[in-house]
């Protein structure tokens, strides 16, 4: 267990979003595919981190840095869903 999954149950950031499903280092096969996904197949393994989403197009985005994107979206902590 990431000790941020801890810090996420029990608020030490005071940003946590109740109900909370705790983990971030998600990992599953792909049980079907749009029209438009040519990247993975039915059966693949596919796996998601921490971060789900960035704007792509700031300085840190375009310097390959987007894991510190300030648009950035977490898989948990933050707002929306997928």
């Amino acid at each position: 267990v990431c000790h941020s999954v801890v810090h996420q149950i029990d608020n030490a950031w005071g940003v946590a979003q109740f109900p909370l499903v705790p983990g971030h280092e998600i990992v599953g096969r792909v049980i079907a595919v749009g029209p438009g996904v040519a990247r993975f197949q039915v059966g693949d393994r596919a796996a998601i981190g921490v971060q789900r989403n960035n704007c792509g197009d700031c300085r840190c985005c375009r310097a390959g840095l987007e894991n510190v994107c300030p648009k950035i979206l977490k898989t948990y902590a933050g707002p929306g869903n997928d």
